[in-house]
This record gives C-alpha cells, structure tokens and sequence, in this order.
C-alpha cells in the first residue's frame, strides 16, 4: 500500500505526458516479479519415492565412475559427459564396456555452466543411478539430480549404505545433502544398500520389467 501512495504521488506532481513513461515502469516492475516468480518455481524439485523412481526409470545400475568429459552439444551448449563401470544391473539390459551419461552444464575453457540443482559427479566415487533415455537414445539422471545415490561403508560396521539428496543419511542419521534440505527431513534414516536394492526389485516386480543382471 505505501509503495501505491508513492506512485500516486509521483504521479500528481508530473505532466500527463509523463503518465506513458510511468505506466512503462510499472508494467516493467509487474513483469520483473513475475519472470522471478517463475524461475523460482521453475527450480523447486518434488521429492520421488525410491518406488516412484523405479518406475520412472529405464535403467537402473550399480557402477563406479572412470571418467568425466564437459564438450559442447550439437547446439553449441556445454555439456558433460561421465563414463561408468557397471557391476550390476537392477534395472534394464546392458552392453559391454562403460556406460556413458550425460548432463547440462560444466566448464570448457574459460566457459562455465552451472546448472541450478544438477547432478555431479566425482571420478572414483560408486554410485547407483536411476537413468532414463533421452529422444536420441543418451542417457541422463531422473528428476535433475534425484536418481544418484551415492555408495558408502558405514564407518561403525562397515555396513554398505546409500544416499542421495532425498534419501538415506550416515550412522547419526542424516547425510549433509539431506540435513541442508528443509522439505524431507523425515526421509533422512539410514538406508542400507541391500534394502535400496529390495525396493528397487519389488518396485520393478510389480511393473513386470527385466529382473537384475
């Protein structure tokens, strides 16, 4: 309401010629909020269920990541390219030799990208990714960074654990990733792998797809 009085002020001390200019400025500041209004929403993720994600995927692999490559796109955007070393499939058939995958953003040169809320990956880390196939057949990570979880040992037991942003967390009961995350803070338990893994088999089991390899 103070921001109206001002305007209306503003307004009864210039010329009805100036009345364009300030009919601009405000339709300038209307748009601006609303343009900002939509990049906010445009980057709020919806948390998926392990079971959701499942079934979203078309892929599904246990591997650990040997090499990570930014280039450019046929349309001239940096991309990243990652290679992976599967040792297991729980999800879809797989062919011989590194399993590429690829994600916006990067740095290539003097060039970088980031991408708000995508997915990384760290040479020599092990990971289970729920990946889906793009229009030309290219894999990429489900829900922006939702389908990597990251593969660990429990430091207590040696227990082999996983998390991602949304799920599973170390042995005090959250990870970093999901204790900086206001929206799940009761999906921050310890998962094991073994329990991902019986999830992702009956998730797939009542979808009647492939069976693990």
């Amino acid at each position: 309401m103070a921001l109206c009085t001002l305007v209306r002020r503003w307004a009864c001390r210039h010329k009805r010629s100036n009345m364009k200019s300030l009919n601009a400025w405000l339709w300038g500041g209307i748009l601006g909020v609303l343009l900002c209004s939509q990049f906010v929403s445009a980057i709020q993720v919806i948390p998926l269920s392990i079971e959701d994600l499942s079934h979203r995927s078309d892929l599904i692999v246990r591997a650990s990541v040997i090499a990570k490559e930014c280039r450019l796109d046929e349309k001239s955007r940096i991309i990243t390219e990652v290679e992976l070393r599967v040792s297991e499939s729980w999800k879809g058939p797989i062919s011989s030799g590194p399993l590429k995958i690829i994600y916006g953003g990067g740095i290539l040169g003097d060039r970088r990208v980031r991408v708000s809320g995508q997915v990384d990956f760290q040479i020599g880390e092990e990971i289970i990714g729920f990946l889906v196939r793009g229009p030309q057949g290219q894999l990429t990570v489900i829900g922006v960074h939702q389908g990597k979880f990251q593969v660990f040992k429990s430091p207590s037991d040696g227990t082999e654990l996983a998390r991602s942003p949304y799920h599973g967390g170390d042995d005090a009961g959250a990870s970093p990733l999901v204790a900086k995350n206001a929206l799940t803070p009761s999906l921050s338990n310890r998962l094991t792998l073994s329990e991902l893994k019986q999830r992702v088999l009956a998730a797939k089991s009542s979808t009647g797809t492939g069976g693990a390899q």
